[in-house]
């Protein structure tokens, strides 16, 4: 083969490889961290952001999501915000809103089965009084689990996109797992404008 030709036929399976390889390449890169949670301007002034930065392994709870290195894990970023305002009103009083990063799509929905392992156990051990609950998509897997107890609620919406897992817990009173599903979307765009940047 002339080495003209060979160059080309080189170059031609470099490029095919590459356009492999591109689809299996992480569409969401560690730097776009903090900004994969939700931000203040998504809850509004009444909310104050008390804690933010990456989740350490104290951020986690016991069981199969415990480990910060599970399933290729690259990192992971939070944020809590609690309401402004004195008393209980009706409404979210604290939000939580996390994201972590994987090295690929396949850990990413390996850790969303962990989420559902994970819920699963915390409403063995709620005792009956946590269910799963029906929510729309709001990424490529999405799934919400509910808590109440003594009048307060706990919503929590997890879903996968692309190579991230996230999830956004709403506490509060007289709320409903929309309230939780409302904000979730706020932070998947956030999340869908990363893999587009």
């Amino acid at each position: 083969m002339r080495p003209r030709a060979f160059a080309l036929v080189c170059v031609l399976v470099l490029a095919f490889l590459a356009g492999c390889m591109g689809d299996k390449a992480p569409k969401v890169d560690a730097s776009s961290l903090p900004g994969l949670v939700l931000q203040p301007e998504d809850l509004g002034e009444r909310f104050v952001r008390f804690a933010e930065g990456r989740i350490a392994r104290a951020d986690l709870q016991p069981g199969p999501r415990a480990d910060v290195t599970r399933f290729g894990r690259v990192d992971g970023w939070k944020a809590r915000y609690r309401l402004d305002e004195a008393g209980t009103p009706p409404g979210p009083l604290v939000v939580v809103s996390m994201a972590d990063l994987f090295a690929d799509e396949a850990g990413a929905k390996r850790d969303i089965d962990a989420y559902r392992e994970e819920f699963e156990l915390a409403r063995g051990a709620a005792g009956g009084v946590a269910r799963t609950v029906d929510v729309p998509a709001v990424g490529d897997e999405t799934f919400g689990t509910s808590l109440e107890q003594a009048g307060v609620f706990y919503h929590t919406i997890a879903w996968r996109f692309e190579n991230v897992t996230a999830s956004v817990l709403v506490q509060g009173f007289e709320l409903s797992p929309e309230d939780a599903v409302a904000l979730a979307r706020k932070q998947q765009q956030h999340i869908a404008k990363a893999t587009s940047d």
